[in-house]
């Protein structure tokens, strides 16, 4: 079953459906599914990858906050870019 992924930043922000999404935490990578405990967390800037029902973009993030709720992931960063050409290397 997909969640809503919201990822923010002052000069945009980006809502999809989503079957799973890789972040660069502070402590790690965090991958994020359906039914993902309660969290709020710090993300440093690096490639979030979000996957959904028949497609896989990648984002280049900054600095910022992520909070897991039940149905629904946000990131809060000072900056957010699509990444061309997104074959994950």
């Amino acid at each position: 079953m997909p969640f809503e992924i919201g990822l923010y930043s002052p000069q945009k922000k980006l809502v999809k459906k989503v079957n799973m999404v890789v972040l660069p935490g502070v402590e790690g990578n965090l991958g994020i599914l359906t039914g993902h405990v309660q969290l709020i967390t710090a993300v440093k800037p690096g490639k979030i990858k979000v996957v959904g029902e028949n497609f896989e973009e990648y984002y280049n993030i900054g600095f910022g906050l992520m909070e897991v709720l039940p149905g629904r992931t946000v990131v809060i960063t000072d900056n957010f870019s699509e990444e061309k050409g997104q074959n994950g290397a």
